[in-house]
């Protein structure tokens, strides 16, 4: 495995950042405060944790008026969150899945409060009363288990305080008329017992304007409430449990057609990347959310017992118009429901010994259950159009009306399931060899088992009739056959770490890592039919992992005497049996293992409190991911088929998709003083990220623009409350999300953008 690094672009990246910081920096009286993180399982300074590390208080959070993680995002090197309304897309080091299909794990890990939310719905109220929010990039299979492949986001919610406190916040935000509330009361009831309380209530009124429903979308109702409690019995025992319930209601979606298909040109409606959209079905989603989290710490001596019980369930009820128009091609109705439990056990020996180990057990059972039904009308321009088989239907001009005619219609059932049952056992151990060496070593064993079943069937529209023999021969066609699928599936995984630790100095830290990963394989829930050929959705109903071979040479360093700090961290990761879903062409996606693939780059951060007053802080990633074996990708349209299977196109040696070369955040923050009861605070930020691809298959059309995003945040408060002024994307940058090819409309492109320009007011008030 090449590590990649020796680059001419590293190299001139490294040495603008590090040289021009090292080389301009005045002296500092001030030092820096020290940054804790929890992501080895321990509670360590960042500056001595050997992996790169993006860690924001919920403090900072706020006075960077930071409100979930998407934003957040913005300002971690490599990392990006998109959120499509409900369900987000995670990407860390150009890798990430979700969204797509029923079938994929995450490729960045999620956890909260040690409890790992594998799927993408669960996150929704991970973000209310945050502590800390940490962003751990590359392979964290030893501390967080399979599905960290790419990295994890490590949440942990705020804990009661010893002192009563209770804290109101509030957000009105414009020019959409949102609105956010949070209410929080913490305090210790007894001397061995606390508790703390938070309430949220956020209300999004969109910002596209949908002809057809006469109204901004997307409107998000959130309602959240989260209940934390301590009981500290004895000394060396402490327990808490954490109780958390929401529910979040959608009306309308983000998706515009962006380029006409052939039956969207004979329509004639607006198109384009903007604040319009246009669709018949009545867009809806109400999801909600439970969780309970027993943490249970005991301490023996100097070494600990950590016991971590987890429940996770979601519930989801939504209905999408799968063709993003005005016509009735694509309506989905959808149900998907999810049970999780998990149970951990930690020993932590402990610290400051020549060796320092944690061993573990974890178990894991979770079930997924999603049905969907859709109510498909196949018009005569699909049919005729020259990109599909045949079916004997001419003499259309494919600009005309006549493309709109509908021929045949059914209604679409499919229903899917999956249970998993993981087993594992894992430990890491740190020698410190000398006062200036330590090594590490980390092991996981997982033994992982799943069942799942996909049953497809064709009824006639509107009924639980089958549907007539000619018209599932028409769906035939389009790779659309009933079918019944049912698979099982053992996979036994050993994961390893290693890294190197030289303190040169107490202000300096060199590592080098070497880490495995395994993202779980599976079974695929969008295809739609049985067939055993090589394409086949018979054949490629059950995929495989996906295995991740990391390295990672990075520098820790302290300057000014504490004012300053400058983290780099050089990685290159190789991954096999890549994870993939590829839309086919009609009305489905399919899952394959892609090939191999790497991505490999730098990443830079630091912090210089230049006065007590004056802060500046940023980031800096380079990322260039290639395909290094990849020849049956999909092809966009237009694109002339060059892969080693019928209609498939070879992407080996091209990028791949939400993978911006560069991305960097830069941020000036003031604190300034008024008189002994006032204060006032500006934040000024701004993140970029160079030109990238928004859809798997590159089609050009999905090409998102280099762009940078500017922020600014005034504040004046007391001795107990604030008042903030904010604008966000104060250029107005457009920005792109996802995009992809339009369902059943031959040519047709699709995307979803970000929010447009935002300002606003802020308050909080606390009561004591």
């Amino acid at each position: 495995m090449s590590f990649n690094v020796a680059r001419n672009k590293y190299g001139a990246i490294t040495a603008l950042v590090c040289g021009g910081l090292l080389n301009s920096l005045p002296s500092s009286s001030a030092m820096l405060e020290e940054v804790l993180v929890t992501g080895t399982k321990r509670v360590e300074s960042a500056s001595d944790v050997p992996l790169s590390v993006t860690a924001l208080s919920g403090e900072k959070l706020r006075n960077a008026g930071i409100q979930n993680l998407t934003e957040m995002s913005d300002f971690a090197p490599n990392f990006k969150l998109i959120d499509t309304g409900l369900q987000p897309l995670i990407y860390m080091r150009g890798l990430g899945s979700g969204g797509t299909n029923q079938g994929f794990e995450l490729s960045v890990g999620i956890y909260s409060d040690d409890i790992h939310l594998g799927r993408p719905y669960q996150t929704q109220i991970a973000f209310l009363d945050v502590a800390q929010v940490e962003v751990l990039r590359g392979p964290q299979s030893i501390q967080f288990g399979k599905n960290s492949v790419a990295g994890a986001i490590n949440i942990s919610s705020a804990k009661p305080t010893e002192d009563f406190e209770a804290l109101l916040t509030g957000s009105h935000i414009k020019p959409d008329d949102s609105y956010e509330l949070t209410a929080t009361v913490s305090g210790f009831l007894t001397d061995t017992f606390g508790a703390r309380l938070a309430i949220k209530e956020r209300i999004d009124d969109g910002f596209v304007y949908n002809l057809t429903q006469n109204r901004q979308e997307p409107q998000i109702n959130t309602h959240a409430v989260r209940l934390y409690l301590i009981n500290q019995p004895t000394d060396n025992l402490e327990i808490g449990l954490k109780l958390e319930h929401s529910v979040k209601h959608r009306n309308g979606a983000y998706t515009q057609i962006v380029d006409y298909g052939v039956l969207t040109e004979a329509d004639a409606r607006p198109k384009g990347l903007n604040e319009t959209r246009d669709t018949n079905e009545n867009e809806y989603a109400d999801i909600t959310n439970d969780g309970v989290a027993l943490n249970i710490s005991f301490s023996l001596g100097e070494s600990s017992l950590v016991s971590v019980t987890g429940y996770s369930g979601y519930q989801n009820i939504e209905v999408l118009d799968g063709d993003a128009s005005r016509l009735d091609s694509a309506g989905i109705d959808l149900a998907e429901d999810y049970d999780q439990f998990s149970q951990e056990l930690r020993w932590l020996s402990p610290t400051g010994k020549t060796v320092e180990y944690i061993l573990g057990l974890f178990y894991q059972q979770s079930e997924m259950h999603y049905e969907e039904t859709a109510s498909l009308n196949i018009r005569a321009g699909t049919l005729a159009n020259p990109e599909l088989p045949p079916l004997g239907v001419g003499g259309i001009n494919l600009g005309s009306e006549a493309v709109l005619t509908p021929l045949v219609a059914a209604d679409l059932y499919r229903d899917f399931g999956v249970e998993m049952n993981a087993v594992s056992a894992f430990g890491r151990a740190t020698w410190h060899i000398s006062d200036k060496w330590s090594a590490t070593l980390g092991l996981r064993y997982v033994d992982e088992s799943k069942k799942g079943f996909r049953d497809v069937q064709l009824f006639d529209g509107g009924t639980k009739d089958p549907v007539n023999p000619a018209i599932g021969a028409v769906f035939a066609q389009m790779a659309v056959e009933e079918h019944q699928l049912k698979g099982s599936r053992s996979v036994n995984s050993l994961m390893h770490l290693f890294t190197l630790e030289n303190h040169w100095s107490d202000d300096l830290l060199i590592y080098f890592s070497w880490a495995t990963g395994s993202k779980s394989g599976g079974f695929d829930a969008r295809n739609n039919n049985d067939d055993t050929t090589p394409d086949g959705g018979g054949t490629n109903f059950e995929f495989d992992d996906e295995i991740a071979n990391s390295l990672e040479l990075g520098i820790k360093s302290s300057l000014l005497d504490g004012a300053a700090e400058l983290n780099v961290a050089f990685y290159s990761v190789e991954f096999t049996d890549f994870q993939v879903a590829v839309f086919d062409g009609a009305l489905g996606y399919f899952v394959t293992n892609g090939g191999e693939a790497r991505t490999s780059g730098v990443e830079v951060d630091g912090r210089y409190l230049i006065t007590d007053s004056l802060m500046l802080s940023g980031s800096l990633g380079y990322l260039d991911f290639e395909w290094l074996d990849y020849t049956d990708g999909p092809c966009y349209f237009g694109k002339e088929a060059d892969g080693s299977r019928d209609g498939t196109c070879d992407f080996t040696g091209k990028r791949n998709q939400q993978t911006p070369e560069y991305s960097s955040s830069l941020a000036l923050r003031y604190d300034g003083t008024i008189n002994a009861n006032l204060s006032w605070s500006a934040t000024l930020d701004a993140s970029y990220r160079s030109r990238h691809f928004l859809t798997g298959d590159l089609d050009p059309r999905g090409i998102q623009a280099s762009h940078t995003k500017t922020n600014l945040r005034v504040a004046l408060a007391g001795k107990a409350w604030e008042v903030a002024l904010f604008g966000k994307n104060l250029t107005n940058e457009l920005v792109g999300t996802v995009g992809s090819p339009a369902p059943l409309d031959t040519g047709g492109f699709l995307l979803s953008r970000e929010k447009p320009r935002t300002y606003g007011l802020d308050f909080r008030y606390r009561f004591e």
